[in-house]
């Protein structure tokens, strides 16, 4: 078999280690391999173990997106059967792009990142939340991956039932290896004399130097034995340090911890030789290769009974695994104290230690990759990894095209405020609270402009990838796929996925919204209306228009009365989610507010339909376009508008012909609505119309794939990506739509002032807003 191997790092430091042997074992079952991984952090002597072994090495000059591109190219020239994956999400879509079938590596999730940067105090509010949407995002990008991969093996017991547990994935496991062949090489064939309790007696401890694995903890365990036991050493060996980690570990050490900083396999080698007692705090061990390094030295083992530390821990035979810090300090003071039992369990140790080894993994993965090789084609999904990839590259390129301006400006400053300011004020303004306190908690990571523009990318693209699930439900596959790219391409999207305001997470919502209806009324489960509960009150929170999205939802439910049975639990929950909206509504419209940007419809309902194909919603705006843009760009922005429109018509008619008029409610029920409404009250808001964008593009789709004869189908196919991509182009090239138009020079503003704020010094916001 020809195998890639889709790593991070070429370097044997910390986890990085396991690609590098897997793809020697691979390699000594005559199969060819390939490690493909990026050109940084590069180890010389991991370099010569590849090649001793037969391992091509192909490096990546590309980094983080732009490298799909390169790992896709890479793939096809080499011609591979499959691809054994132990990267992330660039790689991934890579590997996806060039069609192959991917086994995915599964090393454990690690969640809650953000309590490593708070330590050593103790997780707040904030961190906490913030920690809930990391959380959200790990588990999303991990599943994304998992899902789409063919085949996942995991490397425990202990990550086989988390892999059931976080995302509903049966799978089987296979242990990594225990020593790299080099240990072997250089393994003593006896160990000095561990019998004399008096003599020194050194505790290594070996790890990526980071707050999760419980140095600190170990370090205060070892002070109070040391102060019994004045004989003892701890070594921290350890790789890619938390450098203010690092330096509170120092502050609380005493003069016999020492630490030894990235070191090699060889000085490794030689720390191990040196021990006596293995001891590990890590309460996040999914396997545990140190452990199994130690052990095959005759080193025997003190770890919390955690994860998978019981799979290479046999406790009071290999070593011993403690429940509390009080039992850990316990059974690591037997081991000090006793050192003919810390003989016995560490030839034990070593004795069990042989079931673990690379070869043994190195057959099982070629057995697991063979039946994959034979499979006729890979999952049929490569086409939707390239329009997100397509998507997430679009909307980073658009990110910092246009300036930071008052729309942006007024989040920014909502966003600053206390809490219960933030509240007042947002009563104050024209949109519920949500998304500002997102943006809140968003900017304590970091309050750069681009880096707040990067929570609307996150969503937009996320709204992408839902819309296909959507579009999957309403639809055939191919209208699915048509769609979902018009989406990527959509100008208005674009634009509102680069900027600091509520409406790509109101598009999310929305999306997510039908899905979940959709879901439950194909599936009858409860546990999906407590969610469009949730999701449809957070929206509500959100903006206002988020309520014509919840009256389309109902209409859908109550034209058919085959739901009549579920009618009173679907009432049930419309109800809760309008009494959870009831307070913030009466708060709020007890406050004045400022004119909203609305049009009387004869005019807003036309701009509307004009902005989903040219955008034109934000700081440049159509009349913009109309009056002051070049005439090529006018030009341009009516065909692409008329063509579309036309199309648009085309569909809508059929699926009324059809009596398809669940997509027809999602789309027309918030357009009528709203220009009922905005004929007698000004609530008409075309940017906020963004809700029902992705329909009227359903409806292109199908207007499209409607026409009789293949050879217009695809006429009209290339002439629709033709147009949106030469908007694309211009509107990125273009100066005119760089900078504001000469009438709105006053809304720009520097996007430094207002992102150094001080969030104690609140007096001036006002002034702001």
């Amino acid at each position: 078999m020809r195998i890639a191997i889709l790593t991070e790092i070429i370097n044997r430091k910390s986890g990085a280690r396991a690609p590098i042997e897997i793809a020697k074992a691979l390699a000594a079952e005559r199969n060819k391999v390939t490690i493909i991984g990026y050109d940084r952090d590069l180890e010389t002597e991991a370099q010569k173990e590849l090649r001793a072994a037969n391992v091509t090495i192909q490096l990546l000059g590309q980094n983080g997106l732009l490298a799909s591109l390169e790992v896709s190219k890479r793939l096809k020239q080499g011609k591979f059967d499959v691809v054994s994956f132990h990267g992330t999400l660039p790689s991934f879509l890579g590997a996806k792009i060039a069609r192959l079938p991917i086994v995915r590596t599964y090393y454990g999730t690690q969640l809650n990142p953000l309590n490593d940067k708070s330590f050593p105090k103790k997780p707040n509010f904030t961190v906490k939340a913030l920690n809930w949407l990391a959380n959200a995002y790990i588990k999303t990008l991990d599943s994304f991956m998992l899902r789409n991969s063919d085949r996942v093996i995991a490397i425990s017991r202990y990550t086989q039932k988390e892999l059931k547990n976080l995302y509903g994935i049966s799978t089987d496991y296979v242990y990594l290896g225990a020593v790299p062949k080099s240990f072997k090489e250089h393994k003593p064939t006896t160990r000095r004399s561990t019998l004399n309790a008096k003599r020194s007696t050194t505790i290594l401890s070996v790890s990526r130097i980071t707050p999760y694995k419980g140095f600190h903890k170990l370090i205060e365990v070892f002070n109070r034995l040391n102060r019994k036991y004045p004989h003892i050493r701890l070594t921290i060996a350890g790789s890619s340090p938390n450098q203010n980690y690092l330096n509170y570990l120092k502050k609380i050490a005493n003069s016999n911890v020492g630490f030894a900083i990235d070191v090699s396999d060889k000085q490794l080698l030689r720390l191990y030789r040196q021990a006596d007692i293995y001891a590990t705090f890590d309460q996040y061990l999914f396997f545990g290769m140190p452990i199994l390094e130690a052990a095959t030295l005759s080193v025997p083992t003190v770890a919390l009974n955690r994860c998978a530390a019981p799979e290479v821990v046999n406790h009071g035979h290999t070593g011993f695994l403690a429940e509390t810090e009080s039992d850990f300090e316990r059974h690591l003071e037997q081991l000090i104290t006793k050192p003919q039992v810390r003989k016995t369990l560490g030839n034990q140790a070593a004795e069990e230690s042989q079931r673990f080894t690379w070869q043994t993994l190195g057959k099982k993965y070629s057995q697991i990759f063979n039946p994959i090789t034979k499979q006729s084609k890979p999952k049929k999904d490569t086409l939707i990894f390239g329009i997100l990839l397509l998507a997430i590259l679009l909307r980073l390129a658009f990110l910092n095209l246009h300036p930071f301006w008052f729309d942006e400006k007024a989040s920014v400053s909502l966003a600053s405020r206390p809490i219960s300011s933030l509240l007042s004020a947002a009563a104050a303004d024209t949109h519920p609270p949500a998304y500002f306190l997102l943006l809140k908690l968003w900017s304590e990571i970091s309050s750069d402009i681009l880096f707040l523009r990067l929570l609307s990318v996150i969503l937009g693209v996320l709204s992408i990838a839902l819309a296909y699930r959507v579009f999957r439900k309403l639809a055939s596959e191919k209208t699915a796929y048509l769609t979902t790219l018009l989406f990527a391409l959509s100008p208005l999207h674009i634009y509102y996925s680069t900027e600091i305001r509520m409406y790509a997470l109101l598009v999310f919502e929305t999306l997510l919204l039908i899905w979940l209806f959709l879901e439950f009324l194909h599936t009858k489960k409860n546990y999906f209306l407590f969610f469009i509960f949730l999701v449809g009150s957070i929206a509500l929170h959100t903006h206002y228009y988020a309520a014509l999205v919840i009256l389309s939802l109902n209409i859908a439910f109550l034209r058919s009365r085959k739901h009549r049975p579920i009618l009173p639990l679907w009432l049930s929950s419309q109800a809760a989610m309008t009494i959870s909206f009831l307070p913030w509504l009466l708060y709020a419209f007890q406050v004045s507010k400022p004119g909203c940007w609305c049009f009387n419809p004869i005019i807003g309902i036309p701009a509307t339909f004009a902005s989903f194909a040219i955008g034109g919603m934000g700081l440049v705006t159509v009349k913009d376009v109309i009056f002051s843009g070049p005439r090529f760009s006018l030009w341009l922005s009516v065909a692409t508008t008329a063509f579309l429109f036309y199309f648009f018509l085309t569909g809508a008619r059929q699926q009324v012909l059809k009596k398809n008029y669940t997509a027809l409610s999602f789309f027309f029920a918030p357009l009528v609505l709203a220009a009922t409404v905005g004929f007698f009250s000004p609530i008409y808001s075309p940017r906020a119309l963004i809700i029902i964008a992705p329909f009227y593009y359903l409806f292109v789709s199908l207007g499209i794939l409607s026409m009789k004869s293949q050879k217009k189908r695809s006429s009209a196919r290339r002439i629709a990506l033709i147009l949106f991509a030469g908007l694309l182009a211009l509107q990125f090239f273009h100066p005119f739509y760089r900078k504001a138009p000469d009438s709105k020079k006053d809304l720009i503003y520097n996007a430094e002032q207002y992102t150094k704020y001080n969030k104690a010094d609140v007096k001036n916001l006002d002034e702001l807003l």
